[in-house]
This record gives C-alpha cells, sequence and structure tokens, in this order.
C-alpha cells in the first residue's frame, strides 16, 4: 500500500516543466496537488495565517513522517514559498490541533 509521502510524490513527478515547477510554489496548487493523491480527506489554503492545511486521517507519528517526506519533496523539485509558510497535517478527530506542523521552504 503507497504511504501519503509516496502518493505526493507521484502527484508532483508527473510535473515535468519549469512551468510547472513554478506553479507548484503557489500554496492553492500544492493543496490541488494533495488533493489529487486521493489520501487527503481535505486540503485548505489560508493566506492570513500563511498555511496549507492536510486533513489526514492517521496517526500522530506517520502525520510527522507526511510532513518531513512532503517538505523533502518539496525541496528536491527547487520549489519555494514565501517565508512564514507551513504546512500543517490534521486528524478529522484532532480539531484544529495539528498533528504535525512543517515550515514550508
Amino acid at each position: 500500500m503507497k504511504t501519503a509521502t509516496a502518493t505526493i510524490a507521484l502527484a508532483l513527478c508527473v510535473l515535468g516543466s519549469a512551468a510547472c515547477a513554478e506553479s507548484l510554489a503557489n500554496p492553492d496548487t500544492l493543496c490541488n496537488a494533495i488533493k489529487n493523491t486521493g489520501m487527503a480527506s481535505d486540503c485548505t489554503v489560508s493566506n492570513w495565517h500563511e498555511t496549507v492545511d492536510m486533513s489526514v486521517d492517521t496517526t500522530g507519528l506517520e502525520a510527522i513522517k507526511m510532513c518531513k517526506g512532503t517538505i523533502s519533496l518539496i525541496l528536491a523539485h527547487k520549489l519555494h514559498f514565501g517565508e512564514g509558510w507551513k504546512l500543517r497535517i490534521l486528524s478529522p478527530f484532532s480539531g484544529d490541533k495539528p498533528l504535525a506542523t512543517c515550515d514550508l521552504p
């Protein structure tokens, strides 16, 4: 079974051109890539709070792995977000409290 990070990697790797890679630096496009994996039950962007919130039915330990793995993929694709942007992984059962939070590069 694929992990969420592997599935996100697949979604990012299908982008072959520099224009596509540049567009992924947009939080909305990252969120759409996460949604397209089918692993997240929801993904939202808050420009006010500078967050990409991904909701996945998972454990805290797996959320930390997904967060770190997603950031590694973003770095590998040389994508950059504005300073202060964060990826937050939440569970449908965690309310507003994230299971993991990572700074977007």
